[in-house]
């Protein structure tokens, strides 16, 4: 080995140092010290950013529980009286009673499923002659048909539980004895995203129409084949669109670039590229990168970093709190300002990947304290990769899509459903109103100019 190194010259052997200790800082990388998914963890731990506490496990001192409570109107009672006296035999049969106490008991109906029988009655007209028929329900088509509550069950066991159609049709004959094929199941997921599709224009209008939107990208297989998750969402709505490609192309075409408010997201180019008023690169992708140097490089810029920026989210607090002059919270927000460049610009960084972080928040740093300048805005986009982890979990359970034509459906139904749960919409009423084609009952939702 010391013999095929020593016809390297001397620049030779320090770019093969330098490539050897790029390979190391990468396996060394895990979800916790980088944006890489936790799959991809060599060795696995806990991979929460959340410090250590002195505080117990479970609930603290002050939490609001939650309990099951008794409905006022239960739908059946069940008296138990007693018969003898326990002491003497004597008969109590005929002795008045009352309660002495009550248990509820929630539980399923012994018929899970109704067969209803729609009888269409004809007459003769005494006056012409004329055979009459009764009007018949619209959605009645054929001879027998499953009803709007089974094909909600459908999609949302399909949708929200992110079930196979195979085991959709396996948990419907074990649980109510019908043979419901997989291809029933395909059309009515077809025929639901088909209404779904109609809201799509007005979720992502809503979407631009608020302070802020959160933006997140993550791969998906489709047919065998790589694609890209996209996310755009806030507290009101969410979006999912499926794109073979990565690059801003599918910004400007999906999101368009005439957003005005803050746009949130991690450090990816694309992300940062796009067009709105304001930009937040998200907090907890800067801190993993941050864990990273200071674990593996031992470099102080960034230890001294990581205690600013939670430093800051605590000072945002103090900012906008009703008893502060508004002077002073400008002083604040200036002070933080100086702080950061100070850490930012006068000193340098030690450790290749520490240098190069430091140079990526040199070049973004307009972008890293956006939200001392708002009361609600976030510092971070973990709402965009909760939203996204929806799909990553459809695909873990069910394997990979077959079709993008199953992929957009599925995206479809997602950004309604998404969109129903963050206003606060009974997800079960919504699923009813699409398969009966009726209007959700969105609290918000703006229509999309024309």
């Amino acid at each position: 080995m010391v013999n095929e190194l020593s016809k390297f010259s001397k620049e030779q052997l320090i770019e093969i140092i330098l490539k050897l200790d790029r390979k190391i800082s990468e396996l060394e990388k895990t979800s916790q010290t980088s944006s890489n998914p936790p799959s991809s963890d060599r060795y696995k731990k806990n991979q929460s950013l959340r410090e250590k506490s002195n505080k117990p496990s479970g609930g603290q001192k002050g939490h609001k529980g939650k309990t099951l409570t008794k409905s006022k109107s239960p739908d059946q009672t069940i008296q138990y009286q007693p018969e003898i006296c326990i002491k003497c035999g004597e008969s109590l049969l005929e002795i008045p009673n009352q309660i002495a106490k009550t248990i509820e008991e929630i539980d399923l109906p012994e018929k899970l499923i109704t067969r209803t029988e729609h009888q269409q009655l004809k007459c003769k007209c005494p006056k012409c002659g004329t055979i009459n028929k009764g009007k018949l329900p619209s959605n009645l088509k054929s001879h027998t048909q499953y009803g709007p509550k089974l094909k909600s069950l459908i999609i949302s066991l399909s949708n929200l539980a992110n079930t196979s159609y195979k085991n959709i049709s396996n948990l419907t004959k074990s649980i109510f004895n019908l043979n419901i094929s997989e291809g029933t199941i395909d059309n009515t997921i077809e025929k639901v995203s088909q209404t779904s599709s109609e809201y799509l224009p007005s979720i992502l209008e809503t979407i631009k129409s608020t302070e802020y939107c959160g933006g997140d990208e993550s791969s998906i297989r489709n047919n065998g084949e790589k694609h890209w998750e996209w996310i755009w969402q806030n507290e009101l709505a969410s979006y999912y669109v499926t794109n073979p490609s990565r690059s801003y192309k599918v910004i400007q075409e999906t999101f368009g670039e005439d957003y005005q408010g803050t746009y949130l997201s991690d450090c990816y180019g694309a992300q940062l590229k796009s067009k709105s008023y304001n930009k937040q690169i998200c907090h907890f992708h800067l801190l993993r990168d941050l864990n990273y140097c200071i674990q593996y490089e031992k470099d102080l810029l960034s230890y001294q970093m990581k205690i600013f920026l939670i430093k800051s989210w605590k000072a945002r607090k103090h900012i906008w709190s009703k008893n502060l002059h508004d002077k002073y919270s400008k002083v604040i927000r200036e002070n933080l300002i100086q702080q950061f460049n100070n850490l930012l610009y006068k000193q340098e960084a030690q450790g290749i990947t520490s240098r190069r972080i430091q140079k990526r928040l040199q070049k973004h740093s307009d972008k890293v304290l956006t939200f001392i300048n708002s009361p609600t805005l976030p510092y971070h986009n973990n709402s965009s990769e909760q939203t996204i982890r929806k799909i990553k979990v459809k695909q873990k359970v069910s394997g990979c899509f077959r079709s993008t034509n199953g992929i957009n459906r599925y995206n479809a139904i997602s950004s309604v459903m998404e969109t129903c749960r963050k206003q606060g919409i009974n997800l079960w009423e919504s699923i009813n109103s699409l398969v009966k084609k009726e209007q959700v009952q969105f609290k918000y939702l703006v229509k999309p100019t024309e």
